[in-house]
């Protein structure tokens, strides 16, 4: 029988020594976007690599010791809302989503009224464990609604609203909003609801049944050439049938068979176009008489040209 010794695993040991185990509460991200998630938290020179184990569940490989003990310290991460819960790496890590009974979770009291924002950590302790406000509702640069970080008990329905008693003896009501519910798990330990279809027939329209039989029997009229809705058409209609049903019968030999030709087209309508008559109220210039006349005073200055008075 083959035995495995302790020196044969210390080089994997001390490879895994260098990883934490990160779970995503209620969500399944792509590794991709854990691996830039990591690197963005505890820098990227100091992660080695994102290796995905199971659903929601991703182990994140440092480099060194020192990056891998910032990772450990860090408290309250969130991705994209959910919950990031972070476990020192062995050999035996499991993470179980029963486990986790209460997650931090952010929430937002809107239109909470500026006199009671010192006591923002006073209200939420009606509904969880208050663990910090946001940076800017502790500057106050954002003020039509309060953020705080509440320590929250999943087994137990999250409220809506938060009554107390003002300075005045006054019973008030703030509404309460959360950026993250458990209804979102979707961890596979969970049990799923099974979905089972079922036919049933469809319920038949009587009223478009009528309509659907009216409209047949309006075209086995139309075809006919019968009927109310026939007589009711332009004369041009009835006339074409007419021409039609003569046409039938003279293609028709004896024995009853039709004879199939070319369907002829109607002939087309001639229009005729008036002659217009215009009238040109203005004179013709007579071009050939006026070349002419200049031609021919052109000729008499080229002969007085060519022969030139004699002095004497």
């Amino acid at each position: 029988m083959i035995e495995i010794r302790a020196e044969d695993i210390v080089e994997e040991i001390n490879y895994w020594s260098l990883c934490v185990a990160l779970y995503v509460y209620g969500a399944n991200p792509k590794i991709s976007m854990i691996d830039g998630y990591a690197r963005r938290l505890w820098g990227a020179l100091n992660v080695d690599k994102v290796i995905p184990v199971k659903l929601s569940m991703f182990m994140v490989r440092f480099l060194n010791d020192e990056a891998k003990e910032k990772a450990l310290n860090s408290k309250y991460l969130m991705f994209d809302s959910h919950p990031v819960f972070i476990k020192q790496w062995h050999e035996d890590i499991q993470f179980d989503p029963n486990e986790f009974r209460k997650v931090p979770v952010w929430v937002q009291l809107p239109e909470l009224p500026l006199r009671y924002w010192g006591c923002i950590m006073k209200l939420t302790r009606s509904i969880g464990e208050p663990i910090q406000l946001d940076t800017t509702t502790k500057n106050r640069d954002r003020i039509h609604f309060a953020r705080v970080l509440i320590n929250m008990d999943i087994t137990k329905d999250f409220p809506k609203h938060i009554k107390f008693k003002n300075e005045k003896g006054n019973i008030m009501e703030q509404r309460v909003t959360f950026e993250w519910q458990p209804h979102t798990h979707m961890s596979n330990d969970l049990p799923r609801k099974k979905m089972t279809q079922v036919w049933k027939p469809k319920e038949k329209q009587q009223g478009r049944l009528d309509l659907a039989d009216s409209a047949t029997s309006t075209q086995a009229e139309d075809l006919i050439g019968t009927g109310a809705a026939v007589q009711q058409q332009p004369n041009r209609l009835n006339t074409n049938l007419r021409q039609n049903a003569q046409l039938t019968r003279k293609n028709t030999d004896e024995d009853g068979f039709q004879l199939v030709t070319r369907r002829s087209s109607s002939p087309k309508q001639q229009h005729t176009v008036e002659r217009t008559e215009t009238n040109n109220p203005f004179a013709v210039i007579q071009v050939e008489d006026g070349l002419q006349e200049r031609s021919r005073a052109d000729d008499g200055v080229h002969q007085a040209t060519s022969n030139p008075p004699s002095h004497g």
